[in-house]
């Protein structure tokens, strides 16, 4: 049921969509979902916040790898949803239960001011204000981006987040890192 319909006739809709990752090469996945996202029907302007790691919480698995993609789209939630889903498992994400290790994860963090609960989806995403590693890279991206219906700034909710301190910016530093985050960035504009 959506609570504050959003309709994408009047034209294209901003959405943003969290990136994590903490099996495999996160660099590459990261890369690949872009690309990906990129080539989605009714799907502009994307762009990639920076990138940060943080530490896997409750489950096995390496640091994570998570940023956040803005996108301008003319597809609806579900549909830009079942999109990140199709992406997940081509990027071979197998399981989807909570707290385990990830090759890919996408998440639909908002849609414009549109706010949706249903079964499979629910945006703003239900963990959104509670998760630092979302907050930080979406606060990069938009920070005066209203998170409905609560009328309150991304920026807000990034100051009143306790324990921020478990993330790392990937800022290429060192040399791998920097290969690695110059090649995540290059996305396919084919």
């Amino acid at each position: 049921m959506s609570l504050k319909p959003q309709s994408s006739a009047s034209g294209p809709v901003t959405a943003f969509i969290g990136l994590g990752s903490n099996l495999g090469d996160r660099f590459f996945m990261f890369r690949e979902a872009m690309n990906r996202l990129q080539r989605v029907p009714g799907t502009e302007e994307l762009v990639l916040s920076p990138l940060y790691f943080s530490d896997p919480v409750g489950m096995d698995g390496g640091e994570f790898l998570n940023g956040v993609a803005r996108l301008r789209t003319t597809l609806p939630p579900i549909e830009l949803w079942q999109e990140t889903e199709r992406i997940e498992v081509s990027l071979g994400r197998t399981d989807k239960g909570c707290r385990r290790p990830r090759t890919i994860d996408l998440d639909l963090l908002l849609y414009g001011e549109c706010v949706v609960k249903t079964p499979q989806l629910c945006i703003p995403h239900a963990a959104l204000a509670e998760r630092s590693f979302v907050l930080r890279p979406l606060c990069d991206l938009a920070p005066q981006a209203l998170v409905p219906p609560t009328g309150i700034t991304v920026a807000e909710l990034w100051e009143q987040l306790p324990g921020k301190d478990n993330l790392r910016a990937v800022d290429g530093r060192n040399e791998t890192e920097s290969e690695q985050l110059k090649h995540a960035l290059k996305v396919d504009n084919e």
